[in-house]
């Protein structure tokens, strides 16, 4: 059957952080530390997204984040490959496309780090790129892993 926005937002919710209500228009969010997993990843931006699926929003994210590990996997190869052989707009364009499907994610710091190592790749500054790229395959790592702690979360006990 179809998942409810209720359902939906039960096996986000864990994301937002400690307590996980959504704030309300009368009252001010309290302060609250955030975890790790809180600040890797925007569950707002993967509610939009459920919201847009016709049918079935829990598959349709489940379905995004195992494209965005497929992609991003092989994008972290290919700019480390291009990095090894100088290849300036090969790392431009891979960086580009991980900017691109982090950022629809709600994964802000990894869009962050791949626009700024695309914007370097295509202004040729290779020593800024060989330092940020195992900032970069280490931000990929973390990006799949907040999303994979939310499949483990969402699956049904």
């Amino acid at each position: 059957g179809d998942v409810g926005r209720e359902e939906l937002l039960a096996v986000l919710r864990p994301l937002a952080g400690p307590g996980g209500e959504e704030p309300t228009q009368n009252r001010a969010p309290e302060p609250r530390k955030e975890s790790a997993q809180a600040r890797v990843l925007d569950v707002k931006k993967l509610e939009t997204l459920a919201g847009l699926a016709k049918k079935e929003p829990e598959k349709f994210i489940l379905h995004l984040i195992e494209r965005f590990r497929t992609l991003s996997e092989k994008l972290a190869s290919q700019v480390e490959v291009a990095c090894n052989d100088g290849d300036f707009d090969q790392i431009a364009s891979a960086a580009h496309q991980l900017k691109s499907s982090s950022a629809q994610l709600g994964l802000d710091q990894l869009s962050e780090l791949a626009s700024c190592v695309e914007q370097h790749a295509r202004s040729g500054k290779d020593d800024f790129i060989e330092d940020r790229l195992e900032a970069l395959v280490a931000a990929i790592v973390q990006a799949n892993r907040a999303l994979e702690d939310l499949k483990i979360e969402g699956a049904p006990s």
